[in-house]
């Protein structure tokens, strides 16, 4: 198997992670007989080389059950991202990030490995704020360009507040999902079960609605 970063796109994200101040670790989750394990194995086998403060882990679902449940794992192929005090950070996401959802990973690489915060201070104030437990399910495709803005505005939301918990599913890995929750167009977001919004809002938006649920 050829590599999946082309040269131009690796020594772009020599620069990229060049700029990260804090270590990071993306956590990947496979499982036996696994379609799609091994493309997100390779990926980040590759991602891990081109940045000092990058850090990799891997655990079979199937073999190791204590990791599947203290992150509330429930399929792979999946990956979660850890901050430097080996925290939870952001989102989950189920699927192959590929395609458009690439831009969803490598945002999310920089927003743990950094110290700017993604919006101004009000707004952070307001999305810590919210007291209640909030769910909030996104589908996306690869071949989507309206889903990472999307998908990285929800994933922000559970990285400023603990109470938020975002779940990416890439559609298309995940079809049975994605057909259980009617998705017939992306992104489709769902908060708490019921609330369902198509396409990307502003932030503003996402905290009314989460307030108003």
């Amino acid at each position: 198997m050829g590599k999946f970063l082309d040269e131009q796109t690796a020594n772009q994200l020599v620069d990229i992670f060049s700029k990260l101040e804090k270590s990071v670790t993306l956590v990947r989750f496979t499982k036996n007989d696994c379609e799609n394990c091994h493309i997100v194995e390779k990926l980040f086998d590759e991602l891990v080389n081109l940045g000092s403060f990058l850090k990799v882990e891997t655990y079979n679902i199937d073999e190791n059950p204590k990791m599947k449940e203290q992150y509330n794992i429930k399929d792979a192929p999946s990956y979660i991202v850890l901050d430097e005090n080996n925290t939870r950070f952001g989102a989950t996401f189920y699927g192959v990030p590929a395609g458009h959802e690439f831009n969803t990973l490598i945002t999310s690489i920089t927003d743990a490995g950094k110290h700017k915060q993604p919006f101004d201070e009000n707004i952070i104030l307001d999305i810590k704020a919210i007291k209640k437990p909030v769910d909030i399910k996104i589908f996306v495709t690869a071949s989507c360009p309206n889903c990472p803005a999307a998908a990285i505005n929800v994933s922000r939301l559970a990285q400023i507040n603990s109470n938020i918990t975002t779940t990416i599913y890439e559609s298309q890995t995940f079809d049975d999902i994605a057909e259980q929750y009617k998705v017939t167009g992306v992104p489709k977001i769902i908060i708490n079960e019921t609330k369902e919004i198509m396409g990307n809002q502003p932030i503003e938006d996402f905290i009314k609605i989460i307030n108003s649920n």
